[in-house]
């Protein structure tokens, strides 16, 4: 995978460093594994489901943050402009993983977008079928 010989060694310790010197970092905490039999055997599926949910609306906000923003130093809104670059040029459509991810994103927002002039790609038209099917469904039930 993506992980190199130096990802086997052991962490070094963060130097001791006061929180209030100038330019000090934090340490950072070490990364902790979520097992997912003991997450699920402590708090059940539920549990899952919850953080599957927080985890897809955070992409929704990014997706549309980077939308909307003109560039800006955020790490993840540089990856979301990245994956819609993408999906705007990419000849492959459905058969490409990422532009399905993509899509299935903007859907989401859509689901609840409002605005007239969204700035998300094919927000707008996406609703705009979505309300279609919905009348139409509603006429034949």
């Amino acid at each position: 995978g993506r992980l190199g010989p130096l990802a086997l060694e052991p962490r070094r310790p963060a130097p001791a460093v006061s929180p209030d010197e100038p330019g000090a970092k934090r340490p950072r905490k070490p990364a902790i594994g979520v097992d997912q039999q003991a997450l699920e055997g402590a708090y059940g599926a539920d549990a899952q489901r919850a953080e599957k949910r927080r985890a897809i609306e955070l992409h929704v906000r990014a997706l549309e943050h980077a939308a909307a923003c003109p560039g800006c130093e955020r790490k993840a809104c540089a990856k979301m402009a990245g994956y819609l670059r993408h999906a705007a040029s990419c000849a492959q459509g459905a058969a490409c993983l990422d532009c399905r991810r993509i899509d299935t994103l903007v859907r989401l927002h859509a689901r609840r977008c409002t605005l007239d002039l969204c700035r998300v790609p094919g927000c707008v038209s996406l609703r705009e079928r979505l309300r279609v099917e919905s009348w139409k469904a509603a006429l034949e039930g």
